[in-house]
């Protein structure tokens, strides 16, 4: 069948799911959009066709590298941006209440994924919250006002690349602190080095991602209990706790660190986004918590002007995909269970590589060292490069999120079953052969 046509009946798909979801919102009715079976209609040569950085960096390619999904947008999201195009002013700046709204709901859908009453805490005035361009725009300002000038940063590895590269650049040297795997393939934080890196090596803040990209874990309340345990003890060391996977727990509900203690808390300044969870990293709209509000003095006046930044679509966006899109959501959260499932299922399978044990996250870290100790992989070449060329898959190198895992990659499984089974299929193909 002919791509434009293909393209066409997508387009209808489309449109008759926004249709769908706008005659049962405005009427109350229950949703009854079947999104697996729309998100299964994309075909890879419609993702091709995109122009998206995912599929027009390696354009021949299978692209599984950049952490975005290929699932279109909620239908309350889709609506935003249709109401912007259509109407006579356009996209204009930003208003308070339109601040005001982005954040309120932000905070009312994260009291709800987390179990923690973040609302409430707000209210109290215990909590600050601020919208922000993105969650690396969070990081920049601790960096920048809450750790000394200088003064080492402690990073868990493997860890997502930004942090790694980010603090050396605002004069941050980086402490890698390379987990521990259990025989059940999941890793864990190895406190003991943790615990030097802060009373030997001067350590002042601790870069905590969690669900944890790109080792699919979500840390349970005990482990953060142990963490806390330490870092408690040097009140001077702040936690930055990057939570834009909390969207993606695959069972139970995630824990925010600065609900574990006030310790905690006082240690901490936490930020999230929908850029995942809805699919719209290019809209700009994060959110930043304070669960020391006193934080919030010292960074202005930057905070005001960073904050400012905020894009008033994404806000918007952000706002309608907290509040009107959460069984869209919850419909992408099954969709890719059953794609771990299938992934770990097919990996298992091939020989030379190992897959870890995943509790939330779209994104996969497979350890490639099997295939390289039996000569599969010759020496001297990254096994994303050497499956970019063979397999026709690009992933993400593992040297990027840490020293000591250049043999591992990272694949981004957001995508219709379709796809990722054909990646997989390519795969297996070029690690049997050799």
């Amino acid at each position: 069948m002919a791509v434009s046509r293909k393209v066409e009946e997508y387009q209808k798909v489309q449109d008759s799911s926004f249709f769908a979801f706008r005659l049962e919102r405005e009427h109350n009715l229950p949703m009854t959009i079947n999104w697996a079976e729309k998100f299964d209609h994309t075909t890879l040569e419609e993702l091709r066709s995109s122009g998206g950085l995912k599929w027009s960096t390696f354009p021949d390619a299978i692209g599984m590298f950049v952490a975005e999904m290929d699932f279109g947008l909620a239908p309350a999201v889709a609506d935003v941006l249709r109401a912007a195009a259509q109407s006579p002013v356009g996209v204009g700046y930003p208003t308070t209440e339109m601040c005001e709204l982005a954040s309120g709901e932000a905070v009312r859908w994260y009291s709800s994924a987390t179990g923690e009453n973040l609302e409430q805490l707000v209210a109290d005035g215990a909590a600050r919250v601020h919208n922000m361009p993105s969650v690396l725009s969070a990081l920049g300002l601790v960096l920048r006002h809450l750790i000394p000038a200088g003064a080492p940063v402690v990073v868990p590895t493997p860890a997502y690349m930004p942090m790694l590269t980010i603090p050396p650049k605002l004069q941050h040297p980086v402490i890698q602190v390379p987990s521990i795997v259990t025989e059940d393939g999941r890793y864990h934080f190895d406190y003991e080095a943790i615990e030097r890196a802060v009373q030997e090596q001067g350590a002042k803040l601790f870069i905590l991602v969690n669900p944890w990209n790109p080792t699919g874990r979500v840390l349970s309340r005990a482990e953060l209990e142990r963490l806390d345990s330490i870092l408690s003890r040097h009140p001077d060391v702040r936690v930055f706790s990057d939570e834009i996977h909390t969207p993606f727990v695959f069972s139970g509900k995630h824990v925010p660190y600065w609900a574990i203690s006030h310790s905690a808390a006082c240690q901490t300044v936490t930020a999230f986004a929908p850029n995942k969870g809805w699919n719209i990293p290019g809209l700009h709209a994060s959110t930043m918590v304070l669960t020391r509000p006193s934080d919030e003095r010292i960074m202005e006046p930057e905070l005001a002007s960073i904050s400012a930044f905020t894009a008033p679509i994404g806000m918007r966006a952000a706002a309608a995909a907290y509040r009107d899109s959460r069984a869209w959501s919850g419909a992408v959260v099954d969709y890719l269970r059953t794609n771990r499932d299938l992934l770990q299922q097919r990996i298992d399978a091939i020989p030379g590589l190992e897959m870890a044990a995943m509790e939330g996250t779209y994104i996969a870290w497979i350890d490639c060292r099997p295939a390289r100790e039996h000569g599969v992989i010759p020496a001297g070449v990254m096994p994303a490069d050497w499956i970019l060329e063979r397999a026709g898959v690009a992933l993400t190198a593992g040297a990027g999120c840490g020293k000591g895992y250049e043999d591992f990659v990272r694949l981004i499984f957001a995508t219709p079953r379709s796809v990722l089974s054909q990646a997989l299929d390519q795969i297996a193909a070029v690690f049997t052969q050799s």
